[in-house]
This record gives structure tokens, C-alpha cells and sequence, in this order.
């Protein structure tokens, strides 16, 4: 599968994750279970590593979107957590692509950020379809 086919399939599966915790919060969805909801397996059938590149891709992707309006699109890779590590429960250090000097942050300030930009993709909510819809990958039907 390719990278950027990976970042589609990244996408439409994040923003059904943000759409299923909607008027809840939405939490973190750690790089294997991600993998695994979108059928990114090895030959033993467990879950691929390596989805950092597909989510960057995806990162570019998003900033070419035009809604018309005037705001930016979350940074919805952020809810893409690590399950082990130094990040433990947020985001990896792949993310300073687009949040400059993220990797230097200490795990309390990346926990803040990350909280911070949870709640921006929370209040994002069905507006996510509109993304998909300009990118011909949805809406997701709830």
C-alpha cells in the first residue's frame, strides 16, 4: 500500500474515531490500533509499524484543503499516540513537522499541546465531513 493511500485510509478512520466520541472528548488512537482498524498488517497478521510518514503525508494533505472559511484545519495526527516510550500516551516526536520545536517539549507541555489540540478536533466536529467530501473520501455516515 502506498503512503499516500495509508494517509487516506489514516484519515477517513481518525475522523470516525472523532466522530464516534462526539459530545464526549475525544482520546488518543495509538499507532497499532490504528493500524489495525485500517488493515495495515504484517503477514502474521499484526499490525504494521511505521505510520509516521503515512500521517505526515496526511498533514500535507489537509493544508491544501480550501473550506472558505476562516479557519485552519486541526492537526487531527495528533490524536495518534504512542504506546510506549518517552511518549507514552502522546503524540511522537514526528509531529514537530508541523508543530516547530514539539520534539524539545517536555512530556507535561506535549501532554498540554496535545490536549489543547484534541479539544480543537473535538470542536471541529461534522465539519470533518466537509474535509473528506473536498477530498472525495466521505462523508462518514454516523
Amino acid at each position: 500500500m502506498k503512503t499516500d493511500e495509508l494517509g487516506e485510509r489514516c484519515l477517513v478512520k481518525l475522523v470516525a474515531h472523532v466522530l464516534s466520541h462526539e459530545g464526549k472528548g475525544v482520546t488518543g488512537i495509538t499507532y497499532q490500533d490504528l493500524a489495525r482498524e485500517i488493515g495495515y498488517l504484517n503477514k502474521n497478521g499484526e499490525p504494521q509499524p511505521r505510520l509516521g510518514k503515512s500521517l505526515g503525508k496526511m498533514g500535507h494533505l489537509l493544508a491544501t484543503v480550501d473550506l472558505g472559511w476562516n479557519e485552519e484545519i486541526p492537526h487531527i495526527q495528533a490524536l495518534v499516540i504512542a504506546k510506549r516510550g518517552k511518549n507514552k500516551g502522546m503524540p511522537d516526536d514526528g509531529l514537530k513537522e508541523f508543530w516547530h520545536g514539539y520534539e524539545k517539549l517536555s512530556h507535561a507541555e506535549k501532554e498540554n499541546k496535545a490536549r489543547a489540540e484534541w479539544q480543537k478536533i473535538a470542536e471541529f466536529g461534522s465539519r470533518w465531513n466537509v474535509v473528506l467530501e473536498r477530498l472525495n473520501l466521505g462523508p462518514i455516515q454516523r
